[in-house]
């Protein structure tokens, strides 16, 4: 049974853990109302992700938008397999590709993007690290950093929603946290 398990920053208390595949079951046999749960629980990961991939605010909320939709549309033929939200990003990546070739873009994301993704409940200096911390990292290590962190996905998760060997995705994780590290210790 794979659970997405929230945890709140400011009293460090558990949630109810949420069940999207449950969640993704009950969509598809018409419980409508259930999509609004499952936007809660995963949309920040998706616009996360849909930023790092599209470069700007407006076409990574399309692509949310675009992500539920296929979503519902594909609900009925997910296979349970433990990893509902590697699921979800999968289909997140492949509408960002599919968008990215009939644009034929590529850019790089402004950091000022980056900072728009849940940072609510973050005093001023962890802002202001986070801003400094994600100017060191490529994109492509923003992605992977984010993926495990923020949306929780093991690192062969990450490897398959973006097509990358695992061994890829560990060296690149690993580089990324230790360039964060110096940054973090160096702030101290």
């Amino acid at each position: 049974m794979t659970s997405y398990e929230v945890t709140m920053s400011a009293t460090n208390e558990k949630m109810p853990i949420v069940n999207i595949e449950e969640l993704i079951e009950d969509i598809a046999k018409g419980k409508t109302e259930k999509l609004e749960v499952l936007y809660e629980e995963t949309s920040t990961a998706i616009f996360g992700y849909a930023l790092s991939m599209m470069k700007n605010k407006s076409d990574a909320e399309d692509i949310v938008h675009d992500c539920y939709l296929k979503i519902y549309q594909s609900c009925r033929n997910y296979k349970k397999q433990g990893k509902p939200l590697a699921w979800i990003l999968t289909i997140t990546r492949n509408l960002c590709l599919e968008r990215l070739r009939k644009e034929n873009r590529n850019a790089n994301i402004e950091i000022e993007e980056w900072m728009l993704v849940d940072n609510e409940n973050l005093s001023n200096e962890e802002r202001m690290t986070l801003r400094e911390s994600m100017m060191i990292l490529s994109e492509e290590e923003r992605q992977i950093v984010y993926l495990h962190a923020v949306a929780g996905l093991k690192h062969r998760e990450i490897s398959q929603v973006m097509d990358k060997n695992l061994a890829t995705v560990l060296s690149k994780y690993n580089r990324a946290i230790k360039k964060l590290r110096l940054v973090l210790e160096r702030d101290k």
